[in-house]
């Protein structure tokens, strides 16, 4: 179920990226275009969770130690 909407956010946001130019003047362009739209879509994975801190302590406090074995 993510991979599924992970993949189609992916897709939508290189479409999205793409969408702004329309005609591309060869192949080699449109591949670095899609390249770079990736690149960007692949820095937003890379930024800490907001408010991790607090929902680690919740879990750990409604799931008794679920997250020490894992």
């Amino acid at each position: 179920m993510y991979t599924t909407n992970t993949i189609q956010g992916v897709n939508r946001a290189t479409r999205k990226f793409t969408k702004i130019k329309t005609i591309f003047s060869n192949e080699q362009v449109a591949l670095k275009s899609v390249f770079m739209a990736i690149d960007q879509i692949q820095s937003k994975w890379t930024k800490p969770i907001r408010d991790f801190g607090i929902i680690h302590n919740q879990i750990s406090i409604i799931f008794d130690n679920f997250l020490e074995n894992a």
